[in-house]
């Protein structure tokens, strides 16, 4: 999650010549292995920073994050993951999950259901 916060924080402090998107979609493939030993804290945040980064384009093909099936995929078990355990979430937690759900929403229709 930690990895995914700096990537977003460079994704928007417009570092033009690092590869955001590609970054963070690796981080997305090895967090999907994980997702399940994780804390709801953990997810949240790293599916935080991944959705307000959706806009981030490759180097290598310029398709932006929120074109890539692996990152839909993610969403869908991310969001699917932070519903079950909204519980145990403090608030903090349930607003980033909000802020989170927000941002794909704009983007990403098909995520919609499992945002409700």
């Amino acid at each position: 999650a930690m990895l995914a916060l700096i990537y977003f924080q460079s994704f928007k402090g417009g570092m033009p010549h690092i590869d955001h998107a590609t970054a963070l979609k690796g981080l997305t493939d090895v967090s999907l292995l994980h997702m399940h030993a994780g804390s709801t804290r953990d997810v949240v945040e790293f599916t935080h920073a991944l959705t307000h980064s959706l806009e981030a384009r490759s180097l290598h093909g310029n398709v932006p994050l929120w074109q890539e099936p692996a990152i839909e995929s993610f969403l869908q078990v991310a969001f699917k993951f932070i519903t079950v355990n909204l519980h145990l979430a403090s608030a903090f937690d349930v607003a980033m999950a909000a802020g989170s759900a927000a941002a794909a929403w704009q983007l990403m229709e098909s995520l919609r259901d499992s945002t409700q």
